[in-house]
């Protein structure tokens, strides 16, 4: 009997595309460990970088917690360079294959949420991919970070034609991950995929 539900999660579990095979990698420049997933035949890290460049990085705060929580905020110049050894900054075509092995735009944001941290409703949060994505916001050009606790913004490798850049993006307020667009000066979070 019990090879037999065994039999029925794993099956489950292909049948979604993705599973919850996790584990950890560290970056040998300053010792941070990060939580890493696969999903479909992606290895993501389930954390934001949390690497200090010595320019175009910035913190929410200085207190430790949100530095763990929130991770950097990163020009994209630094964005494209700033992810360790053997791990790169995604580009939009391989978010776009995160997506639809999640279901699609207007589910995949839920499947990648923490439950907790978001501010309410936090719409589809099931997190049930481990990828564990938290609401960092970003930092707007004048310096400000704009909207801690309400979305999840994350650089692609992909620039678009008029002078900024392709980001991904889940909201608080629905169950989707979103493409938008920023200025490359922008303070945007990083996951790093592996190669």
């Amino acid at each position: 009997m019990q090879k037999a539900v065994l039999l029925i999660v794993v099956l489950s579990c292909r049948l979604a595309g993705y599973s919850q095979v996790t584990d950890s990698v560290k970056d040998m420049r300053d010792g941070n460990i990060y939580k890493i997933v696969k999903i479909g035949n992606q290895w993501w890290m389930a954390e934001n970088l949390r690497f200090k460049s010595d320019s175009g990085c910035w913190w929410y705060e200085e207190y430790p917690g949100f530095k763990k929580l929130f991770g950097g905020y990163y020009s994209f110049e630094v964005a494209k360079k700033v992810c360790p050894a053997g791990w790169h900054l995604p580009s939009d075509e391989e978010w776009q294959v995160l997506v639809d092995t999640l279901g699609g735009e207007k589910v995949a944001g839920g499947k990648l949420k923490l439950k907790s941290v978001w501010m309410e409703p936090n719409a589809g949060a099931t997190n049930e991919t481990g990828f564990s994505a938290v609401p960092g916001g970003f930092r707007d050009l004048d310096s400000t970070f704009v909207m801690p606790g309400y979305i999840a913004n994350y650089w692609t490798s992909t620039p678009t034609t008029w002078r900024s850049v392709y980001i991904r993006a889940a909201g608080h307020d629905n169950p989707g991950m979103g493409l938008g667009d920023y200025k490359p000066a922008s303070g945007v979070n990083v996951r790093c995929i592996r190669d």
